[in-house]
């Protein structure tokens, strides 16, 4: 069931160690399930199944913003990646993982010309988005916008949250009134629900 592999490892491991399950460590995939009590087989089971389910909402909204969201496209045709499972360092020194995210300058003329800064969360619950996860998003975003040696421009940012099912109404309301601050800039925060096989803009930001 499991590939015995260290990158299998590493993902069954860091799973047992958020559940806070007992195991035997191991370089054996297989002794490491076995050292297991059937209840947290279990559990391990349902979070990887979880894990599984959430990866292809991820890889779903990746599909769909490169099609779809024009500075994706712009950002692609200019050479600049953006990818899944994207880690960034913020100014604090913390480093911070992005289901997905873009970040890069186009020179002109030989000089530093356009800079551009793309990030998105997933969120896939069986309930509404609550506005603390959205909280926590933008802390994480202005952390990484103080580190940066060159600040994006806000027509050249976004700053995205993709939810599988919605969003509270504080969310909505929050997000509305509360952007983004950078050291020199501000940007507005959007937030995205899946509605059959496309994604519709509930919420943004409404910048003065």
């Amino acid at each position: 069931m499991y590939p015995d592999s260290s990158k299998a490892i590493n993902e069954v491991t860091y799973v047992l160690d958020s559940i806070g399950a007992r195991y035997k460590k191991s370089n054996n995939l297989s002794e490491i399930i076995t050292s297991l009590s059937i209840g947290a087989q279990r559990k391990l089971y349902e979070e990887l199944l979880r894990r599984k389910e959430w990866s292809e909402f991820q890889r779903d909204v990746y599909n769909w913003v490169l099609a779809n969201h024009s500075l994706a496209i712009t950002m692609k045709s200019k050479g600049l990646d953006i990818k899944m499972e994207h880690y960034m360092n913020g100014y604090s020194g913390l480093t911070y993982r992005f289901d997905i995210a873009g970040y890069g300058r186009v020179s002109r003329y030989g000089l530093l010309g356009e800079t551009y800064f793309i990030a998105i969360e997933c969120k896939m619950y069986k309930h509404p988005v609550p506005e603390t996860d959205i909280m926590i998003f933008k802390s994480k975003i202005e952390d990484v916008l103080l580190a940066m040696e060159k600040k994006p421009d806000e027509d050249k940012t976004a700053i995205m949250m993709f939810s599988s099912s919605g969003y509270t109404n504080r969310a909505l309301q929050y997000v509305k009134k509360t952007c983004i601050y950078g050291p020199s800039k501000e940007y507005p925060i959007y937030l995205y629900a899946k509605h059959g096989k496309t994604y519709t803009l509930l919420a943004k930001t409404e910048m003065e």
